[in-house]
């Protein structure tokens, strides 16, 4: 079995190193000090480690210009249907401040250190190409990377927000992760370094986003390194000209088609684009109709049928923040 390079394992024990700082120090890391400056010389300093020190091989060129083609389609398609679908459930204003100074700030403190990320990623894998099991563990720390161990413990801090934490965040962070470790093992870091870049551009540019749910938002992020996968691996498998092509057509794209169909009705129902809409309940002030845990499918009414609407019928309605599931006890007419 061939031995890592004693400068790979520098390179995994820096990264490590870094996490737990991280982790431990989390206040610290978030500081403005911290992600204006240091942070990007640290991830600055470990491209030029992996550049000039460890030094890139001899990398996967076949079909390269076809993978990354099909990586710029699929993003443009994910911004197509993720913007038509606000067209349903309407759009909320950016978080990030649109001056020239806060752009500047917000794409200095986040894309050079994704491009300085994903260089350093592609040399790990490159070096384990052999060992394709240590796939795992570089997955793995990329994934620790994009955590926010600051917000961690509110994030985890009930079960209702720790399920909605790990669907709309952990999940997504997860499977793009997954898909981009693949990505340097079948062509180098120019595409990984656009995926990520071009998201990351979309959010601090455009002044609006589609209103999703925290369920479809986590849908979005899972379904589109899913089929940006599945697509790359056609194209990887049909290289291969010792495969039958039995083989090479079950692993057609459109074979997954009506299973996307299906995923993104059942995205767009939770969104609430359709007159049904599911809701969970949270509290067990319905009992014994409904428990908390419970899912029930809310009717859409429009404002006359509103007017039909009686004591003893279950409704939701919004009291301040808060969305409630009760029954109507009393209708008070104004005058």
């Amino acid at each position: 079995m061939q031995r890592l390079k004693r400068e790979v394992i520098y390179l995994y024990l820096f990264i490590i190193a870094y996490l737990i700082l991280n982790i431990i120090y989390a206040q610290t890391f978030n500081t403005r000090l911290f992600t204006m400056v240091l942070t990007p010389l640290i991830w600055f300093g470990l491209m030029l480690y992996s550049y000039f020190v460890v030094k890139p091989g001899r990398y996967n060129r076949t079909r390269r210009v076809e993978k990354f083609q099909t990586v710029i389609i699929v993003v443009i398609l994910y911004f197509i249907v993720y913007y038509l679908a606000g067209l349903f459930t309407g759009f909320n204003r950016s978080p990030f401040s649109h001056t020239l100074t806060s752009i500047v700030s917000n794409m200095w403190h986040i894309i050079p250190i994704i491009i300085f990320e994903e260089y350093v990623r592609f040399i790990l894998v490159q070096y384990t190409s052999k060992k394709k099991w240590l796939y795992i563990p570089i997955t793995i720390m990329f994934i620790l990377l994009e955590v926010n161990f600051v917000t961690l413990p509110y994030s985890l801090s009930s079960g209702t927000t720790a399920f909605k934490y790990i669907c709309e965040t952990i999940f997504p962070i997860v499977f793009r992760n997954v898909l981009l470790t693949y990505l340097m093992s079948i062509t180098d870091y120019v595409p990984a370094m656009f995926y990520r870049v071009t998201f990351e551009l979309v959010y601090i540019l455009l002044p609006i986003f589609p209103d999703l749910d925290w369920f479809a938002t986590g849908l979005f992020g899972i379904i589109t390194p899913m089929i940006l996968y599945i697509n790359l691996n056609y194209i990887e498998v049909s290289e291969d000209r010792e495969l039958s092509k039995r083989i090479i057509k079950r692993s057609a794209p459109v074979k997954t088609v009506p299973l996307f169909i299906l995923i993104f009705l059942l995205v767009t129902f939770v969104a609430g684009v359709f007159k049904f809409v599911p809701v969970a309940i949270v509290s067990n002030s319905m009992i014994p109709e409904f428990q908390r845990g419970d899912a029930v499918i809310v009717e859409k009414y429009s404002d006359k049928e509103k007017d039909n609407l009686k004591v003893q019928d279950v409704i939701e309605f919004v009291s301040g923040k808060k969305t409630v599931v009760h029954r109507i006890v009393e209708i008070q007419y104004d005058d």
